[in-house]
């Protein structure tokens, strides 16, 4: 037997690798018997569990892998999105711009790294996206894979570190200001004394 692409193991343990038994537990020795299934398993167990979103597409821009978080976070069912191409799933203009990126990795046979705007529960958040092409030694064939993180509340926190940080220097700026001020008047004072 194979584990389902949508499935999530959870514990997961491999009782050949000495761990104690835990009730509960999914113990992968017993559903895979073979070592490429094996790590079929522990690379399931792995993606399941990320936070991101995880994906792998063909050279046509077909999604043939999407973890359980993908579905979660941005609103897409496994099985609705699998075999299916940006166009069909996403508006027009965030397809292109997924599109454009993806053939960069193809054409370029190297990673890309970029912000791109993603739709999430109805709305457009930012997301740092990690793709890279992933080459099959046997058939030559090229995939794009892909981790995304959603980066809109990093932004929006370090918007407002950045806004405190300003503040900060303003507030010591008018407290130097009114140091030397003060400086000044006491001199005028001790001069007009005199």
């Amino acid at each position: 037997p194979r584990l389902e692409r949508s499935r999530v193991v959870e514990p997961w343990c491999d009782a050949d690798a000495g761990a104690a038994e835990a009730p509960g537990a999914t113990y992968i020795h017993d559903l895979l018997t073979d070592a490429q299934h094996l790590s079929e398993a522990r690379f399931g167990a792995f993606m399941e569990q990320l936070r991101g979103v995880a994906f792998i597409k063909d050279a046509q821009g077909r999604y043939i892998y999407l973890n359980a978080a993908s579905a979660s976070l941005l609103g897409v069912a496994v099985e609705d999105a699998l075999y299916k191409t940006d166009q069909e799933i996403w508006p027009a203009d965030l397809a292109a711009i997924y599109r454009k990126s993806d053939e960069e990795v193809l054409r370029e046979k190297k990673a890309f790294e970029a912000i791109e705007p993603v739709m999430q529960n109805g709305e457009i958040r930012s997301w740092l996206m990690y793709k890279f092409p992933i080459v099959d030694g046997a058939s030559g064939q090229t995939y794009i894979g892909c981790i995304g993180v959603d980066i809109a509340g990093r932004q929006q926190l370090e918007d407002r570190v950045l806004q405190s940080r300003k503040f900060e220097l303003v507030g010591r700026m008018a407290g130097g200001v009114a140091h030397h001020f003060n400086n000044l008047l006491t001199v005028i004072t001790g001069y007009s004394r005199m």
